[in-house]
């Protein structure tokens, strides 16, 4: 395993990788996406660019999506993800796009969260949600592509059948313990157990629980000073031969957002090399 950065990619590619490299020191990681105005040979030459000149690797891609998006308690429900019936096929399309883009600077893994679809197989919006990843799924096959679904808004069974339903190889899981954690869904430990065997991806962060009446936990600026359980993760990551990234995503606000990446890349190699 190897640790790496989530780049938010808002203007110029070039520069954000350049930035990212300068500032961590790590030379691999995932793009992320919300404006797919982005993707246009341009900047599939500035990435290229980037990675040859700063020795970068590009793990994945992460497809954001076009339309209104609400992270927060309760509009998140309606707004995340392909479950929004009146968004759902220009978030298809914004996928799509994403995997030509990731086709063309040679990223064969995409990424994006699924939206809270219901848990109930027969449910018409849970049916709905099914079909357009398989159609993804499908398309996205003719680059050799796979496509892996962030954990925070499905528990994990759910997830299970999630892949089980859209019935194609080329799926599999982000695995993200501070979102899982942050929303209540599991213990990050125990939905690990569970999902291990399709893991492809995983965004390193630390969060704690929801307490109260609260819907909500939070995330920490360093990784291994929330209640995640990282020892026992990355345990049972070995365990099950995951051997990937361990892609640090810093979303908290923080006064120095540099030092905290570099304390989490050391808390983490330190357990790499330990476990």
């Amino acid at each position: 395993m190897k640790v790496g950065i989530a780049i938010h990619v808002e203007k110029d590619p070039y520069e954000s990788i350049k930035k990212n490299v300068e500032e961590t020191g790590l030379h691999n990681g995932q793009l992320l996406f919300w404006d797919m105005s982005l993707y246009n040979e341009e900047n599939v030459e500035k990435v290229k660019r980037a990675c040859r000149e700063f020795d970068f690797e590009v793990t994945g891609l992460w497809c954001g999506w076009s339309g209104k998006v609400v992270w927060s308690y309760p509009e998140k429900y309606r707004t995340v993800g392909l479950v929004p019936a009146e968004t759902r096929a220009q978030r298809v399309e914004d996928i799509l796009k994403g995997a030509w883009f990731a086709n063309e600077i040679g990223v064969k893994t995409l990424i994006t969260h699924p939206g809270y679809m219901p848990d109930n197989p027969f449910d018409e919006t849970h049916i709905a949600v099914v079909e357009a990843f398989k159609h993804i799924c499908r398309e996205i096959k003719k680059y050799g592509q796979q496509f892996i679904f962030e954990t925070g808004e499905l528990i994990p069974v759910t997830m299970v059948q999630l892949m089980l339903e859209i019935g194609e190889e080329n799926v599999g899981i982000n695995f993200d313990p501070s979102n899982i954690t942050t929303s209540g869904r599991a213990n990050a430990k125990n939905a690990l157990e569970l999902l291990a065997p399709y893991v492809k991806g995983f965004h390193a962060k630390d969060g704690v629980y929801p307490k109260g009446i609260n819907p909500g936990g939070h995330q920490v600026r360093v990784v291994g000073t929330g209640e995640v359980d990282y020892p026992a993760i990355i345990k049972i990551l070995k365990d099950n031969g995951y051997d990937g990234a361990l892609t640090i995503e810093h979303e908290t606000a923080s006064d120095d957002r540099n030092q905290d990446i570099k304390d989490t890349t050391a808390y983490l190699e330190s357990l790499i090399a330990s476990v």
